[in-house]
């Protein structure tokens, strides 16, 4: 009905390529690139996609959000080998009250 699925597939993989390409080139402009690189985001990653629920995108940007603003008064006031803890104490304990995450769907 006016809408070519193919195309909007073929532009929203073009869009996410070149956003991931404008990101790798910020990020070697700030950091050094090696082969550890992953151990640092890894961990957070996998605290904002469970914490989320699976398959949930606004569930997503408010647990990245939650996490981020947790982690960074953590960091001030504690120093940075607490901003981990807090991930995964966060993590436990959105798991704890709710293990479908925040906006994740009830079965």
């Amino acid at each position: 009905m006016g809408a070519d699925p193919i195309r909007i597939k073929q532009w929203a993989f073009g869009i996410a390529t070149a956003v991931l390409g404008i990101t790798g080139a910020l990020l070697i402009i700030v950091a050094p690139v090696e082969p550890t690189l992953d151990r640092t985001y890894i961990g957070r990653t996998f605290c904002v996609v469970v914490m989320a629920g699976l398959g949930s995108m606004s569930g997503t940007l408010v647990a990245a959000i939650i996490l981020g603003i947790a982690e960074t008064i953590v960091l001030t006031l504690f120093g940075a080998s607490w901003a981990p803890a807090i991930s995964f104490a966060m993590l436990l304990g959105v798991l704890a009250v709710r293990p479908q995450g925040l906006f994740g769907r009830r079965s």
